[in-house]
């Protein structure tokens, strides 16, 4: 499990070497909001956070939410932002579509379902690893989720313990903030360093960077290939094998051939003499 954050514009000046200090291993970024009928604004901190969470250390992820009303809308703000991430080569987790506005709560399940599959597809295509982020009931209740279970999911939820019974692979688990957003949705007290308000807080349950590079997602690097190690020492001149234990059968046997050789010379110096004469 790593410990992550996800922070847009309306959380302020964010100092990454604190967050990175505080203990956080990841931030997911906000990159801006969609339009209606397609187009992306971008979020007025997306540059300087992808920069200083990069600089800190931080495994990042970007997500944009959706005020998409069609499949067409959500295909055209998957290009716009395609096109924003492109200069960045350190986003080794998910780029995520935060689907939650109040205009979905009544457009059905189908067309929500869809807008999602437009957006998610373009973005595949296009070399990312991604995936939904929504309030446990919303995707519950709002989305088809068996046609949406190709993608991963980042689910906000805020009870205790954890009442959202799909697959998922990050939780938004809470708010932290002295004060709460409107001074009453806070849900733990307290404050995250480098922050001087409020943060969503999150847990990460997958090893997305390896996941990811593994799969040569995301633009990033691959892994770089092993170093070849050194070439192996040879092996030393084996000891020569030691003569053999003599053999008392075998040295007798060579005698007796021995003896008959010269019992075979002598027959043939015997019977040259006798031609002669």
């Amino acid at each position: 499990m790593q410990n992550g954050i996800d922070v847009a514009s309306v959380n302020g000046m964010v100092d990454w070497e604190q967050v990175k200090a505080a203990g956080m291993d990841f931030a997911i970024i906000r990159a801006g909001w969609t339009f209606y009928e397609g187009g992306l604004e971008e979020d007025r901190l997306f540059a300087r956070n992808m920069e200083g969470a990069a600089a800190a250390g931080l495994d990042i992820g970007v997500y944009v939410y959706s005020y998409d009303r069609s499949p067409q809308a959500a295909r055209t703000a998957a290009q716009r932002l395609d096109r924003l991430l492109q200069p960045y080569k350190t986003i080794t987790y998910p780029v995520w579509f935060d689907i939650e506005d109040r205009w979905n709560l009544t457009a059905g399940k189908q067309l929500n379902t869809q807008i999602c599959q437009a957006f998610l597809s373009s973005m595949e295509e296009a070399g990312y690893y991604t995936g939904i982020y929504s309030f446990a009931n919303f995707l519950t209740g709002y989305l088809d989720r068996e046609a949406l279970s190709a993608y991963d999911v980042w689910v906000a939820d805020y009870r205790e313990p954890m009442g959202y019974d799909g697959p998922f692979g990050m939780w938004q688990y809470g708010i932290v903030g002295s004060q709460g957003l409107f001074g009453r949705d806070y849900t733990i007290r307290g404050q995250v360093p480098g922050l001087s308000g409020n943060c969503d807080v999150d847990y990460a349950y997958k090893d997305y960077p390896t996941i990811i590079r593994r799969a040569g997602l995301n633009h990033l690097d691959p892994f770089p290939e092993p170093e070849p190690g050194p070439d192996p020492e040879p092996d030393p001149d084996p000891d020569p094998k030691p003569d053999p234990e003599p053999n008392p059968d075998c040295e007798q046997a060579i005698q007796q051939l021995e003896k008959a050789k010269e019992a075979l010379a002598w027959i043939e110096r015997i019977a040259s003499q006798a031609l002669e004469e």
